[in-house]
């Protein structure tokens, strides 16, 4: 009975083996591609790196205004030509102007979102250092008089000890 088992369960394993050895293949393919892949998105990852060191936002934003000022240029340019009687073909000359002047619209409206974006970061940018102040709720630390520790003008909250009853406290509105 054993022996039968083993024989039947050895037979079932010989008749998988197609199938396992079509599976390693597809596994070294895919395990190839993903090799592939994974260099390639390294090397994407280095040049985003290498391109984003070389520029900070007020530099890309100094280069999109001026670029949207040689587009401006350009079109009046082309219009001053058409308008000389330089260039005769009506449909050439309305296809180049309407061309230049959205690039110089769309370069201007991003221009301007950037600088707004730009500011909006600057101005509510603070370092960590000068946010922190030394407030010891109003009282002098032994040794040190009272000028040392700054007390703010207006906090949203009492910075010392209130004397008023709070609505949960057990020694407080106690009837005897």
């Amino acid at each position: 009975m054993l022996i039968a088992s083993n024989q039947s369960l050895a037979e079932f394993n010989l008749n998988k083996e197609p199938e396992l050895i079509s599976a390693k293949e597809r596994l070294c393919e895919m395990y190839d591609e993903a090799e592939k892949l994974y260099k390639s998105v390294t090397e994407k990852v280095n040049t985003i790196k290498q391109h984003k060191g070389n520029m900070n936002p007020e530099t890309i934003l100094a280069l999109l205004q001026t670029a949207a000022s040689e587009t401006e240029e350009e079109s009046d340019k082309s219009a001053e030509q058409f308008l000389s009687g330089d260039t005769k073909d009506l449909e050439g000359f309305v296809d180049e102007f309407l061309k230049h002047r959205k690039d110089m619209h769309l370069r201007k409206a991003k221009a301007d979102k950037m600088a707004e974006l730009l500011s909006r970061r600057n101005s509510s940018y603070r370092p960590l250092n000068d946010n922190i102040q030394h407030v010891t709720a109003g009282f002098s630390q032994p040794g040190y008089p009272q000028s040392f520790y700054f007390q703010p003008t207006s906090m949203p909250y009492p910075n010392v000890p209130i004397n008023m009853p709070m609505p949960g406290n057990p020694f407080i509105n106690r009837h005897f």
